[in-house]
């Protein structure tokens, strides 16, 4: 599915009230920072859009969420995080600071709409504007942490501790103790195959934790689901 980036000579006024909305730090009163956003562009993509292209520009988020992930030569996908308004993606940073090519994929999970800065641009910003600068400088920390987070829950913990801990984010994010996914959906998140993940999650309902149905998962257990690994 192609995306799409609207070229305008300036954002309107309710473009950049929602930016400064999802980016309060980043309303300072500052000239040539304001004329930098003033030539942004806005760039909107449907939902499974892919992102990465060969035009370098920096986006800054304000509606939808992306998927971050890597692609195995055996076509299995390991999810390295996430980017939701308000975030930065730290590998499409990576690419400009560089000037690399985007060392992973990316894909929009829902529709989303960004501003989109050009590279020339994204390094004049890093110059004006200081909290443009702290933004960036914290967005590379966290990421960072996140990524050496995921990156041990890999290595050193059993696939059943880390089913365990995904199912737990994943019914506190959506409220409900029920989820709409699918087995190859969970493989994807996590780097490994679809007959892998059945299997564990099998395991699970035979032990009373879960209810599977084609597309969802239910909790059922009335105590915590961390108790099916200790």
């Amino acid at each position: 599915m192609k995306n799409k980036t609207t070229k305008q000579n300036k954002p309107d006024s309710a473009i950049l009230q929602q930016f400064f909305a999802v980016y309060p730090a980043l309303k300072e009163d500052n000239d040539e920072w304001l004329e930098l956003l003033g030539h942004a562009q806005i760039y909107t993509a449907e939902p499974q859009g892919r992102l990465c292209d060969e035009e370098k520009r920096f986006l800054l988020l304000l509606e939808g969420q992306v998927r971050v992930y890597q692609l195995a030569q055996d076509g299995r996908e390991f999810t390295l995080y996430r980017n939701n308004p308000g975030e930065i993606c730290v590998m499409s940073l990576s690419s400009i600071l560089n000037n690399e090519p985007f060392r992973a994929h990316s894909i929009a999970e829902t529709r989303l709409k960004a501003l989109a800065l050009p590279a020339s641009d994204f390094f004049r910003a890093l110059n004006v504007s200081q909290s443009f600068r702290l933004l960036v400088i914290t967005s590379l920390t966290t990421s960072f942490n996140h990524m050496i987070d995921t990156f041990q829950e890999t290595v050193f913990n059993r696939l059943e501790i880390r089913m365990t801990c995904l199912l737990s984010r994943l019914f506190e994010r959506a409220q409900s103790d029920v989820l709409n996914i699918t087995h190859m959906d969970i493989a994807h998140e996590m780097g490994t195959t679809r007959e892998v993940v059945s299997r564990i999650l099998k395991q699970m309902e035979q032990e009373g934790f879960l209810q599977l149905s084609r597309g969802k998962i239910k909790l059922v257990a009335s105590q915590p689901l961390q108790g099916y690994v200790q």
